[in-house]
């Protein structure tokens, strides 16, 4: 169902039910000024601050555009109800209680009243709830329990939160940074964080979204939301919690969604072009970047400041990042070394040191020099004095001289701020207005540069396509033993050794006699054979055979039989390939190095189906064995069309089987010069 929040989000009449939060509320409308109708709502309240009380819903004047329903948990379905029939336009559910309690509520009543919320609320868009509620900084209008410290705006970035709190600490920023609405979505018990987003997205004043995230619960909507953004470029800034165990517990405790599996979340992220940050300031200073003129495409970046210090400070926190730092041009390096004279070294970053600091001219002309390269992004180092006890008049001349130089050569520019401190939102807001982008904390900035370029990078190069995702029913899961397994994928086209399932000893040394050189043997019924010594390697003869059957059958290893295979020598290398069901994402491809260490070294990249050849090649490169698949060393290179076509070969297998398949590995995949052999494998299904 689509939800028109149009009256929710920008509403002219509000109707606030409750007692000392709603009373809250009204407060914060009146100082904001708002100029709509605000209508308390009180069961035996007269008046509130000055306002006429209505006893309940059928009171009011009319049906309101928004609402903030203020009271327990146990009463908020019923005015929900209430306020759904008359035909209101949306509601705030502040009440806490509900199905993020479902772990300490023993009666499970949390949950249900949840329910009843969502079914009684109808057609009527509900955030929440145990949620503050929203905020629109554009047109004056807020339903809001508790302070917050944004004003009003003509244009700016919509932040979308699943936790109040947060939500009220970025209203405090004093970056500058323009926020057009604030909204917190708590349980998201019928409108989620994608959903809002794509309705903000119709907001031409919308510069930028900014989502704090705490678990993803369609990724399909968030996939239609990056399509919606990609199209009308408006970048995405995410932070996702749940990468540690604490921080999923937390996140359970605290809402109704799961936080997921992270590799599922990164790689949706990435799919989408979405920019996932860590932290708040660099959330921010993305925000920050986009507003102020969308993202960069490329990673030409350049930095100047008074200050070797700050130049190798910076130089060295790019160091480990996709950013560069390239020469001047020879024009520019020339007119550099013109104006600073012969005893400042030329270099990017440039130190441009302090003999033209009050020359407002000269500084123009050697911030101009460097702004003429057209580097996707320069910063211009920059921290002022505190103002409480000293004077900041001496870094006039250069701030005159930066806005000149922008606006002479139109080259994208920030100044940034070493300490957080040390630029006021004040200037912050100064720069803004002569179009330059004021970043505080290097290495935030740095992060958010990164941020803003994958979603350059993304636009550039989108790479849409319907995920393979659905609401997965919780059925019960068996695993395939590695007999079937490799049928299967020998039935798939998928190269595999040459096997034999066989039960007794005297079938396993009969068996023997059907391969021409060394075998392997294995216990069936363990996903990690090495654990229980059920795997022998390079038995060459039966009387090792035999042995090795022994062994195997002493450690309990074989409870579901043997299976007996030609053991691959001239291995290259081996890789893992594994496909699993992320309820929370989608279907996601893990690809990265094979073997027993593969679970320690942990060299992998993950992408999210369908995927392609390009796609594929990709994640590979990315990975720390790449070198080893080029030929280190003169080592023989790696034909990878075989291994492109095995994944490939499977995901249409479980495109056409998803409902049925849950997980399909293979660890290892055998490299060698001219063959992509399968040597062990996993699969998990469901009973459909």
């Amino acid at each position: 169902m689509k939800f028109d929040l149009s009256r929710l989000l920008r509403p002219k009449s509000v109707a606030v039910f409750g007692g000392a939060w709603a009373e809250n509320v009204i407060r914060q409308c009146l100082k904001f000024s708002f100029k709509g109708e605000i209508w308390p709502v009180h069961p035996y309240k007269k008046e509130v601050l000055g306002l006429k009380c209505y006893r309940d819903v059928i009171d009011l004047p009319s049906p309101p555009d928004a609402s903030f329903i203020g009271v327990n948990r146990n009463q908020t379905p019923e005015i929900i109800s209430q306020l759904s029939k008359i035909g209101a336009g949306g509601a705030v559910c502040f009440a806490s209680g509900f199905a993020e309690t479902s772990e300490e509520d023993v009666e499970n009543k949390g949950d249900y009243l949840q329910k009843e919320l969502v079914s009684t609320a109808g057609e009527m868009p509900i955030l929440g709830p145990n949620c503050y509620g929203t905020i629109n900084y554009l047109d004056g209008a807020l339903l809001w329990p508790d302070q917050h410290g944004g004003r009003k705006v003509a244009k700016g970035a919509a932040i979308i939160t699943q936790s109040s709190n947060i939500a009220i600490n970025l209203t405090m920023q004093r970056r500058g940074l323009p926020i057009s609405y604030i909204i917190t979505v708590g349980n998201q018990a019928q409108i989620s964080q994608s959903e809002i987003a794509l309705s903000l997205l119709d907001d031409k004043r919308v510069t930028a979204i900014g989502l704090h995230i705490e678990g993803v619960d369609n990724p399909k909507l968030f996939e239609k939301l990056a399509k919606k953004a990609a199209k009308k470029k408006i970048g995405i800034i995410a932070i996702k919690v749940g990468r540690s165990e604490a921080a999923q517990a937390a996140t359970v405790s605290h809402t109704a969604s799961l936080a997921g599996n992270d590799a599922g979340a990164n790689a949706l992220f990435e799919r989408l072009g979405i920019a996932r940050v860590d932290d708040l300031e660099t959330f921010l200073n993305a925000l920050i970047v986009l507003h102020q003129g969308g993202p960069i495409f490329g990673k030409a970046i350049s930095s100047m400041s008074c200050s070797g210090g700050e130049a190798s400070l910076i130089a060295d926190l790019t160091e480990d990042l996709d950013l560069q730092f390239p020469t001047f041009n020879a024009v520019s390096k020339k007119k550099l070394s013109d104006i600073l004279g012969p005893l400042v070294h030329i270099s990017n970053p440039l130190d441009y040191q302090t003999y033209i600091w009050h020359d407002q001219e000269k500084l123009t002309q050697c911030f101009s020099a460097v702004l003429e390269c057209n580097f996707d992004l320069t910063f211009l180092i920059m921290d002022f004095p505190r103002e409480d006890f000293c004077s900041d008049k001496a870094w006039e001349p250069a701030i005159k001289a930066i806005i000149a130089a922008k606006k002479e050569t139109g080259s994208r520019v920030a100044i940034l701020s070493s300490l957080d401190e040390n630029l006021s939102e004040e200037k912050a807001l100064k720069l803004l207005e002569a179009d330059i982008i004021p970043l505080s904390g290097i290495t935030s900035s740095l992060q958010a540069a990164i941020a803003v370029l994958k979603i350059g990078n993304f636009w550039n190069n989108p790479t849409f396509g319907d995920l393979l995702w659905a609401k997965w029913g919780e059925r019960p899961t068996n695993s395939e033993s590695e007999y079937n397994c490799k049928s299967l994928l020998k039935n798939l086209g998928i190269d595999t050794p040459k096997f034999k399932r066989v039960e007794t000893k005297s079938e396993v040394l009969n068996g023997f006699k059907d391969f021409s050189g060394p075998v392997v043997l294995k216990g069936l019924g363990h996903a990690h054979k090495s654990e229980y010594g059920a795997v022998a390697l390079n038995i060459n003869s039966e009387e090792e055979l035999a042995q090795s059957f022994e062994d195997i059958h002493r450690n309990k290893g074989a409870p579901l039989g043997y299976i007996i295979e030609e053991f691959i020598q001239g291995g290259l290398i081996e890789i893992l390939i594994g496909f699993v069901r992320d309820p929370n994402h989608g279907f996601l491809l893990t690809v990265g190095e094979g073997g027993v260490l593969s679970e320690i070294r942990n060299d992998t990249q993950n992408l999210l189906l369908p995927v392609n050849e390009e796609m594929i090649l990709k994640a590979l490169e990315c990975l720390k064995i790449w070198p080893i698949l080029q030929g280190y060393r003169g080592k023989v290179k790696i034909d990878l069309k075989p291994i492109l076509n095995t994944i490939l070969k499977i995901q249409d297998y479980i495109v056409k089987n998803s409902d049925e398949i849950v997980e399909i590995e293979i660890n290892p995949l055998i490299l060698s010069k001219d063959r992509c052999i399968a040597a062990d494998a996993i699969v998990s299904k469901q009973k459909i």
